[in-house]
């Protein structure tokens, strides 16, 4: 995939720079430098997003709170399905 990001000057010519001289691709080095800062986040770079969201949620409460739900439903419309 082919995305543009903005990334100062300074950091953008070190990565070049170090890029070159351990002889590898900058493109390379920019998705090395990003999976190693997810999986620092645990984060893992590789799972899908229905994991992602098992990860979160396994921490998670994911009920909707009893009085949220109540409100919500009596926000919709009394319509009759035709």
């Amino acid at each position: 995939m082919t995305t543009a990001v903005t990334i100062s000057d300074t950091i953008l010519k070190t990565a070049e720079l170090f890029a070159e001289t351990h002889d590898i691709s900058r493109d390379e080095l920019i998705e090395t430098a990003l999976k190693e800062y997810m999986k620092s986040q645990q984060f893992p770079a590789d799972c899908s997003v229905r994991e992602r969201f098992d990860a979160v949620y396994s921490h998670e409460n994911s009920r909707l709170d009893p009085m949220l739900a109540e409100i919500q439903s009596r926000s919709l419309f009394q319509d009759e399905w035709e």
